[in-house]
């Protein structure tokens, strides 16, 4: 199973409770700069995710991208994630990052971005979908959406496509 279709099963067996400990953890979490980590957070996360830490884990970029998108969804229900990095605009600019989603748990919203191989550039908005409308089949079809556009309707998904943005 892929990354999104992980992220969908996560949505879709969370309990209230949880979505309320999350949003709640959520505002705990320290948002940090893109910065070298220090030796005591590199142990922290190296306790919680040993399998991660196969060469040098330096910094937050280091960290973060080597984490699916479960994982740390897990981490922030269970309140043990402490650290995220603030710097939404160094992902989705990145052009080798195909699927990224943004969650609002309080809106029970998720929106699906692409980017990197499909378009040649950094994300940019797909669609998003309500929690109550969401399900593995409607990934599926939407991955198939995707998947089954040639190039000429690429063109035109593209330029209609809202590009990310701080003001979003």
């Amino acid at each position: 199973m892929g990354g999104k279709e992980n992220i969908v099963e996560f949505l879709l067996t969370l309990f209230e409770v949880e979505k309320r400990a999350m949003i709640e953890h959520i505002d705990k979490i320290a948002w940090v700069r893109p910065a070298e980590l220090s030796g005591e957070v590199q142990k922290y996360y190296e306790n919680l995710w040993p399998s991660l830490f196969i060469g040098d884990v330096l910094t937050w970029e280091d960290l973060i991208f080597r984490i699916p998108g479960t994982k740390i969804l897990q981490h922030i229900r269970d309140g043990t994630l402490k650290q995220l990095v603030d710097d939404t605009t160094y992902a989705c600019y990145r052009v080798d990052i195909e699927w990224g989603y943004f969650i609002d748990l309080e809106n029970e919203v998720l929106e699906t971005w692409i980017g990197g191989y499909w378009l040649g550039q950094g994300l940019r908005f797909l669609e998003s979908v309500a929690f109550k409308d969401l399900s593995m089949d409607y990934m599926r079809a939407l991955q198939d959406k995707v998947l089954n556009v040639s190039k000429d309707e690429w063109k035109v998904m593209i330029d209609a496509m809202e590009p990310f943005s701080l003001d979003y």
